[in-house]
């Protein structure tokens, strides 16, 4: 059997689930297409798109609680 690729499609990938978009900037939130079989979890799931770091390693000056 040969199996040939193809380029990600939403509509022929939908028997499979949702395809996701990086966002243009900043966050997205893709929650609301995920499911837990416990009733006391939740499931969250982000992207970010940032600008890389300009200078390595990264130092932390301030860091919140």
């Amino acid at each position: 059997m040969i199996l040939a690729a193809e380029p990600l499609n939403p509509l022929n990938f939908a028997p499979f689930g949702d395809v996701l978009a990086p966002p243009s900037s900043g966050r997205s939130y893709f929650d609301d297409g995920l499911c837990n079989a416990r009733e006391t979890a939740r499931g969250s799931l982000s992207m970010i798109r940032a600008l890389p770091l300009e200078k390595l390693p990264m130092q932390a000056t301030v860091l919140v609680d």
